[in-house]
């Protein structure tokens, strides 16, 4: 920009130029996410590769929100870290609460899952 403001007759120079992330559709992108947090908690906690880990995402136009109740502080960092560092999560809102008491409320929601057939990750 300094070579351009040299050139005689320039008044000024306004950079407009904005580097934009890759485009990802909101759907794929939760997908990926899910199976990576899943993955993170088999990786971490020896879970079985399906099972429930009380952490619910949710994506729209790219900007990711992790959510849920979970009883290990570092999964919840752990999925931070994976969800930050995804290709094509815009930004990034964690509301993950860590307690002694969730893992009692995952186990009783999955559960509650498999007598319904219905999934505790959206």
């Amino acid at each position: 920009m300094m070579v351009v403001s040299k050139i005689q007759g320039v008044r000024g120079v306004r950079d407009e130029i904005e580097v934009a992330a890759p485009s990802i559709p909101d759907r794929k992108l939760k997908a990926e996410l899910d199976e990576a947090i899943i993955r993170t908690a088999y990786e971490r906690l020896g879970r079985p590769s399906k099972a429930p880990t009380g952490i619910c995402v949710h994506v729209h136009s790219g900007v990711v929100t992790l959510s849920g109740y979970i009883a290990d502080p570092g999964l919840a960092m752990a999925a931070h870290a994976v969800s930050a560092s995804t290709v094509g999560v815009k930004s990034l809102h964690d509301k993950i609460e860590v307690s002694p008491d969730a893992s009692l409320m995952t186990e009783w929601t999955s559960r509650a899952d498999s007598s319904t057939g219905l999934s505790s990750v959206p």
